[in-house]
């Protein structure tokens, strides 16, 4: 695996997302170790695997792709403005860089040969070369529906339901406002307080605020 994906290297859980359960590695003594480890758990013969990934420096970003008779109809851009938390969109990128980047999306949609639906690529932005991370042919997670609808003014949901009817959808030119969706995690622990809640839905242009959890709960 080291040589294959180089150092540092991540191993990761199949089954979960947005970081959960990865960890990352050093040397090779420090990978034997822990593929030794889940070996003994037999983490391998459950849920979906494991995966190893060679480690990418670089910007993080995704590309929502709406795909019609195999022809992308709408690309939206999605600045990670906190790994794991916080997500902007439509991403304000030079426009020499978006032309690649869509060009770079274009490209990986046809060599996985996506005829329909939305897709979501990962990719990361470095030192101007452009790595692929990931492609799914799937929604996105993180309230990225919810974001898309808010900034383009259409469904997605319907869109994407018309797509995969083999149906064509009007979609707008361009986005009309910008949106953004912070998920705040406070750690692992139990809760013993809660400050700022109205304060918070207070705020000048919040939506929404959901709080999932009860004082006395453990995270």
């Amino acid at each position: 695996l080291v040589t294959a994906l180089g150092l540092p290297l991540v191993l990761k859980p199949r089954r979960d997302s947005g970081g959960r359960g990865q960890s990352k590695f050093t040397s090779p003594s420090e990978v034997a170790d822990a593929l030794d480890a889940l070996a003994r758990e037999r983490a391998f013969e459950t849920g979906f695997g494991w995966i190893a990934e060679g480690w990418v420096q670089g910007v993080e970003m995704s590309v929502e792709s709406f795909v019609h008779a195999g022809v992308p109809q709408l690309h939206n851009p999605t600045e990670y403005f906190v790994p794991r938390h916080a997500s902007v969109l439509p991403a304000e990128l030079p426009e020499d860089e978006w032309a690649a980047v869509r060009e770079f999306v274009t490209r990986s949609l046809a060599v996985a040969g996506v005829e329909r639906g939305l897709t979501h690529l990962e990719l990361f932005r470095h030192d101007g070369e452009l790595v692929f991370g990931e492609l799914a042919v799937r929604p996105p997670g993180g309230r990225l529906m919810v974001l898309l609808k808010r900034a383009y003014g259409f469904d997605p949901w319907e869109a994407l339901l018309r797509l995969e009817l083999g149906q064509a959808f009007a979609f707008p030119e361009a986005a009309r406002r910008t949106a953004g969706a912070w998920v705040l995690h406070p750690g692992h622990g139990t809760l013993r307080a809660l400050e700022g809640l109205e304060a918070a839905r207070a705020v000048p242009d919040v939506r929404r605020i959901t709080l999932k959890v009860a004082l006395g709960e453990t995270i």
